[in-house]
């Protein structure tokens, strides 16, 4: 009898010290060794240098919040976070596509299908919340929490018509105005017509 008793405190202390373990092993790593002298070497390899002719029609900002909860079997919740963002994503048209043609009293442009891309996801890391303390979070896990809610707001924005709609008005407005007063001017009176390409399905690019 006393040897199991004997067994199961063993046990017992053992799951302990690893809970605590898990828990506290980081923190107690970053109080003995994270006062050391840092060196830091910085490297560039290479730099290119690129034009582009990309001009931006519309652009998306979102402020939000992500919580992802981790749930464990009669333990209820283990691990959540709260992850405050900001998501920014660009609509826009490659003008190196664009074709321009004037015949008899018309002005004719058409540009290209427009392009989604440039998406950034910026957290105020500050404003962050968690709660491990059964489960604790990694920084592969963090990063993941991240990339896959910067993946989901893309697909988002990617399948909002209204949103493709809106950056095909502000890029025809653009370029109207950029063109307006060259056939203003002109000595014979021009029409502007601007039309962009409306492919039935467009894929985000650049992201």
């Amino acid at each position: 009898m006393r040897k199991a008793l004997r067994r199961l405190a063993a046990v017992a202390a053992c799951v302990a010290l690893a809970v605590v373990l898990a828990r506290f092993g980081p923190y107690l790593t970053a109080r003995l060794f994270g006062n050391g002298d840092i060196v830091r070497i910085s490297e560039r390899f290479s730099e290119a240098l690129r034009e582009k002719s990309e001009l931006v029609v519309y652009e998306v900002e979102v402020d939000g919040q992500e919580t992802v909860s981790q749930e464990a079997w009669l333990l209820g919740t283990v691990q959540k976070v709260e992850m405050p963002y900001t998501f920014l994503v660009r609509y826009y048209v490659d003008l190196s596509r664009a074709t321009v043609s004037a015949q008899e009293h018309t002005i004719h442009v058409q540009l290209p299908a427009l392009s989604m891309g440039y998406a950034q996801l910026e957290v105020d890391e500050t404003q962050v919340r968690t709660y491990d303390f059964l489960y604790s979070l990694t920084p592969q896990r963090y990063a993941e929490i991240k990339e896959e809610t910067r993946a989901r707001l893309v697909a988002e924005y990617a399948a909002d018509a209204s949103c493709w709609q809106k950056a095909r008005d502000a890029a025809v407005t653009s370029v109207e105005r950029l063109l307006d007063s060259v056939a203003a001017n002109a000595l014979t009176a021009y029409q502007l017509i601007v039309e962009v390409e409306t492919p039935a399905n467009v894929l985000a690019e650049a992201i």
